[in-house]
């Protein structure tokens, strides 16, 4: 028995070290077919992510030609149009199958395993084999990236552009052709294209981060790719209606991020600012709280939470400032363990919240490590990871979406721990082969010197 256990061990560790990728996405979704399931007969699906009624709505919607202006009062067309990067996928099977939330699940599950892989790839980048695939089993089983790309939302779909655009700019930095570079340039363009369809902000956050990047590190053709960058930045933003650079959105948040924080405590059962304080709130669109699988083609049952217009709010710069340090501890550490509530959502983030604590330790040792040793393919992500805590830090309302916005690092922040197991790794090694050796003391082994010691003491 224990001979044939260890012969399945052994075929088992060489089939993953062989076909590392496929193992790892088969693993991906083994867990998310299991949870989706698990989450389909237990009737939790629409419970733990509300949201995603919305989506399914304006896919069937979509589906029927009856996607207009009207609906929502124009927020239906707004929705549509900002995540069709998710919702054209969705609308294609719903008009192909008719209206089920597993579609969504379907295409939100496809891209949890794509991202698994693309954080194995990623982490392969800059350390050996066993811990990339270490990494992207993390990816694999670890419970907030199997929950959110098991429904029906488009979370996995930005996680897999922001590991692939991090694996892109690293191969594009080594590039030693002009045919490799060209491609790598459009594959980045494209998905920079497919994310601002998915979550504006993200976007422009993670355009900025591309460009800086592109100009903080040496490589071959960098300066035809930098303009090239700026080029992408300015002109990217401006076709989705953005304005140059971003400028519109910009501009238009920058001064509303008071109000955008208590839109984002409407309702929520663990919200970080009070919604209703001095306020003045109007209900513009919202989510269905149905809890079956199956959305129901008529409109939607008035929601009790949802997108509102509020204000009153306070916008100040003073206010903002203020509030960042209490939102970057939300973002990144809350809920604590000690924390209760009855949002679901609550209670899985509270959960799981201990074990980005050693996570993000880790990660500040990697980019430590990385940075020291002007590794280039450190520089995007640790550009990135900043810049969108700076910002999530600013612009979330309540713990349950930050908990969910906060999973689109991980892929990242497991890309610096591994570098920082590699460093201790190797220097652990570089030690353990030091005293291995033998000493030389002035000409003489150890052996010698040891011969000599005890005929002296007459041993």
């Amino acid at each position: 028995m224990k001979l044939s256990l260890a012969f399945v061990s052994k075929r088992l560790r060489a089939g993953i070290a062989a076909h590392p990728l496929a193992s790892v996405a088969l693993l991906a979704a083994v867990a998310r077919i299991g949870v989706g399931i698990i989450l389909a007969v237990t009737n939790r699906t629409i419970s733990i992510a509300p949201d995603q009624a919305e989506y399914m709505v304006i896919a069937q919607w979509a589906a029927h030609g009856t996607l207009t202006a009207a609906r929502w009062d124009g927020y239906g067309r707004q929705l549509f149009g900002s995540t069709a990067t998710f919702a054209a996928p969705l609308t294609a099977l719903v008009w192909l199958g008719g209206s089920h939330l597993v579609f969504g699940q379907l295409i939100a599950g496809l891209f949890g395993c794509v991202a698994a892989v693309l954080t194995t790839m990623l982490v392969l980048e800059v350390t050996k084999k066993r811990l990339a695939i270490v990494a992207g089993a993390l990816v694999a089983v670890w419970p907030s990236q199997v929950i959110w790309s098991s429904v029906a939302l488009r979370e996995s779909m930005v996680w897999t552009s922001l590991i692939g655009l991090a694996l892109l700019f690293s191969r594009l930095t080594r590039a030693r052709s002009d045919s490799s570079a060209v491609l790598l340039g459009l594959a980045i363009i494209l998905t920079l294209w497919g994310l601002v369809h998915l979550r504006d902000q993200t976007f422009l956050v993670v355009a900025w981060a591309l460009l800086v990047g592109a100009c903080l590190v040496h490589y071959p053709r960098q300066w035809i790719v930098r303009l090239l960058a700026l080029l992408v930045v300015l002109a990217l933003p401006l076709l989705s209606g953005l304005g140059i650079g971003g400028l519109n959105l910009v501009s238009k948040d920058s001064g509303n991020l008071g109000t955008i924080r208590a839109n984002m405590a409407l309702g929520a059962k663990s919200a970080i600012v009070s919604a209703t304080s001095g306020a003045k709130s109007a209900i513009v669109s919202a989510t269905s709280a149905t809890t079956t699988t199956t959305v129901p083609s008529s409109e939607p049952p008035q929601p009790g939470a949802g997108l509102a217009a509020v204000t009153a709010a306070n916008n100040s710069t003073m206010s903002n400032v203020r509030f960042l340090p209490r939102g970057v501890v939300a973002f990144l550490v809350r809920p604590f363990p000690w924390q209760h509530s009855t949002s679901t959502s609550f209670t899985l983030a509270r959960v799981e919240t201990v074990l980005w604590w050693p996570l993000y330790v880790l990660a500040i040792a990697g980019a430590w490590v990385g940075l020291r040793k002007r590794r280039t393919a450190t520089i995007f992500p640790f550009i990135t990871i900043g810049s969108l805590v700076f910002v999530n830090a600013l612009i979330q309302g309540n713990l349950g979406t930050s908990f969910r916005q906060r999973a689109q690092l991980f892929s990242l922040l497991l890309f610096f721990a591994c570098l920082a197991v590699q460093e201790f790794m190797t220097r652990r090694a570089s030690i353990s082969g030091t005293r291995q050796q033998e000493p030389i003391v002035y000409g003489v082994s150890k052996e010698e010197t040891q011969r000599s010691e005890e005929a002296r003491v007459g041993v």
